[in-house]
């Protein structure tokens, strides 16, 4: 590699790394003047991109109302039951609302992902002019749009740059060695993360044959001295005695049968989720309920009080 190329190769790393760093300060500029601006009443003046993000602000708002509500609502359930129901039933409750608000939880951080996206979106599509205030102009703070407008700019400058170094090698600065080294190294990289990770990171059952081999250890011994020093509570360890033939096969067999057991079990308890979960089961069901109008009448009224619920929220 000549010098000349080295030096671009090290001129591109630096530009990408800066580009980077733009692209998220330009995001974060367009997030927060879509965010002001999606407080007026918006309307698409510039073509397919402009609808299609004001589409999206108004379905991610719809999302995010509805999963708040629903948390909300779970947590209103979980105390009519926890006063209605038994005594003894009274922790099973609480655990399921738990469970159930904790799936909520993560479906909002999600809703709010995609709404802070949209509200990008909708940001940069003031700054391109394609979105305008229904009945007027949009009143938007002047540093906010001045922030966007220069970060927008320094992007643009840096994508340019990159642009015009890699047009003056062909389009691609990095040697091809260097690209089929860089690819093979984040290949091996994951591979050697997986195979790390399923190494040191002991499964169910391992974890089974574990705890027999603790128990084992715990409960027997092959030393009479060492159980009757036991007894009279000079030491903590094991009481009973056993044959060392007899201790050598249990500590064999015991853990490997535990963990045969636990492998069978898991396996039995995944093959049940994914036939009463699985999206064969959504299937057979919508089978099945299509041969029984009766009881399709109340899933069907279900999902149109959502649907028209979450029409009504789009529509607002």
């Amino acid at each position: 590699m000549s010098a000349r190329r080295l030096l671009a190769v090290c001129r591109l790393l630096s530009y990408t790394l800066a580009s980077w760093v733009l692209k998220w300060r330009l995001v974060n500029a367009s997030h927060a003047l879509g965010e002001v601006a999606a407080q007026q009443e918006l309307a698409g003046c510039g073509g397919r991109a402009a609808h299609d993000a004001l589409a999206r602000l108004q379905h991610s708002r719809a999302t995010k109302r509805l999963f708040d509500e629903e948390n909300a609502a779970s947590l209103q359930r979980d105390r009519a039951d926890y006063l209605q129901g038994p005594g003894w039933l009274r922790w099973g409750i609480v655990l399921r609302g738990w469970i159930e608000r904790a799936i909520l939880r993560e479906r909002i951080w999600r809703a709010r992902r995609a709404l802070r996206s949209a509200h990008a979106a909708v940001g940069q599509q003031v700054l391109a002019g394609g979105v305008t205030c229904v009945g007027g102009t949009l009143h938007l703070p002047d540093s906010l749009r001045l922030s966007a407008e220069a970060a927008l700019q320094h992007h643009q400058a840096m994508t340019d740059r990159i642009a015009k170094l890699q047009s003056e090698f062909g389009g691609q600065v990095m040697p091809a060695g260097i690209r089929w080294f860089a690819k093979a190294a984040l290949g091996i990289g994951w591979s050697l993360g997986r195979e790390v990770s399923s190494k040191l990171l002991p499964r169910v059952p391992a974890l089974a044959g574990l705890a027999v081999g603790w128990w084992l250890t715990a409960t027997f011994t092959d030393s009479h001295f060492d159980a009757v020093l036991s007894h009279l509570g000079l030491r903590h360890g094991a009481t009973r005695v056993l044959s060392r033939s007899q201790l050598e096969r249990l500590n064999f067999w015991l853990p490997l049968l535990a963990g045969a057991c636990c492998s069978y079990l898991s396996s039995q308890i995944s093959s049940w989720r994914e036939r009463r979960y699985g999206p064969g089961a959504v299937v057979a069901q919508n089978v099945d309920s299509s041969h029984s109008p009766t009881l399709m009448l109340p899933a069907i009224a279900q999902g149109q009080g959502v649907q028209g619920e979450a029409s009504q929220a789009l529509g607002d």
